[in-house]
């Protein structure tokens, strides 16, 4: 029986003999549905949401289930402040949520990835960067060249000796 409606008439024949009753015939539809959580649900203020592993699957009045392969639709894909970030699966006008990690992105260390060009000077002379490379790492895996941004001291060379000490900070570091 594939038409929905109030009834539908039946008809039984046998013999030549003819009876019929009604049924009544309901639409099948989405009553609900539920998501398992993607594998990834850990990550870093800037991802992207990765949906791999995740699981939609219809509950229907027949009490039948379909796993949903295409056509529900997520409300967040980059995923931009940190904290425990609710992530909302819309499918035929049924939502379920999953809940996934933010962290912030945080400076963990600095690294002089090349030194200055020139490291001889005369006592009074300023320091010359050029050359040099400073690399910022972070707590997500990704680094940057902040050269241009970190701070060097001193700038004026002003003692004499073999070596003299010469600081790079960035950030805290």
């Amino acid at each position: 029986l594939n038409t929905a409606g109030d009834a539908v008439e039946v008809k039984v024949t046998y013999g030549g003999f003819e009876a019929s009753f009604n049924v009544k015939v309901t639409a099948v539809v989405v009553e609900s549905i539920t998501v398992t959580a993607p594998t990834k649900t850990e990550y870093f203020v800037g991802d992207t949401l990765d949906l791999a592993g995740m699981v939609v699957t219809a509950h229907k009045n027949n009490d039948t289930t379909e796993i949903i392969q295409s056509g529900y639709t997520v409300d967040k894909t980059v995923l931009e402040t940190s904290g425990k970030i609710t992530v909302t699966v819309t499918y035929n006008g049924k939502t379920a949520t999953f809940e996934v990690t933010v962290k912030a992105v945080g400076l963990t260390s600095i690294a002089i990835i090349k030194k200055p060009s020139n490291l001889e000077y005369y006592v009074g002379e300023i320091l010359n960067t050029d050359g040099m490379l400073v690399k910022a790492y972070y707590n997500n895996g990704t680094d940057e060249d902040v050269t241009s941004d970190a701070t060097v001291s001193p700038t004026i060379l002003n003692t004499a000796g073999d070596a003299v000490e010469v600081k790079v900070t960035y950030g805290g570091f």
